[in-house]
């Protein structure tokens, strides 16, 4: 048998006039049943090579996607609510920025008042401070704060337009993130 190129065809002999008058009509040109499969063979094996390819590289995908996915959903059913949710911040305004002394003092005296935590951030003249609002409420810790000391302050009270804003302005209500995960929790929870 004589070797063939990739780009020729080769065709079985025809003893019938009907599909001998096809190629004839066809201008010479082999059927495609009628094509030796050794060459048909290769290029369906190379075929069949790149399509498992982007088969196994589509299900790797799919599968990430799908593995991340449900470890997303495991985290949001499992999350617990935090402990600390009394913990309140405050903010006192004073006429006059502290020095190093001053920061020093002004956070000693918020330590000893009770319900007060030991986050307390001073700068220039504001000072910012976590409490307990179970223990006691900003005013309380503003009025005892005023006792141990002579200060000329002002104790900062949220304005009225602010009052009725969404404390975490990371998520927002009508998102799909804070449906999708309102709905993760009411399905576990």
């Amino acid at each position: 048998m004589k070797s063939l190129k990739r780009t020729n065809y080769t065709t079985k002999t025809v003893k019938s006039p009907i599909i001998g008058a096809f190629f004839y009509v066809l201008k010479n040109q082999p059927l495609p049943f009628l094509v030796t499969p050794s060459i048909k063979q290769e290029q369906t094996q190379e075929q069949m090579k790149i399509h498992r390819k982007v088969k196994i590289a589509l299900f790797s995908i799919l599968g990430t996607f799908l593995v991340l996915f449900v470890i997303l959903v495991y985290h949001i059913a499992t999350a617990k609510p935090k402990e600390n949710a009394t913990i309140q911040v405050s903010r006192i305004d004073f006429d006059k920025p502290f020095d190093s002394l001053s920061t020093i003092d002004i956070k000693e005296k918020l330590h000893s008042i009770a319900g007060v935590k030991s986050e307390i951030i001073v700068k220039r003249n504001v000072v910012v401070y976590f409490h307990d609002n179970r223990i006691a409420d900003s005013k309380k810790v503003y009025n005892e704060l005023m006792t141990k000391g002579n200060y000329k302050a002002q104790r900062f009270i949220l304005p009225a337009n602010m009052m009725n804003q969404p404390v975490c302005p990371v998520m927002k209500k009508d998102s799909w993130k804070y449906k999708f995960t309102k709905l993760v929790q009411n399905t576990f929870n």
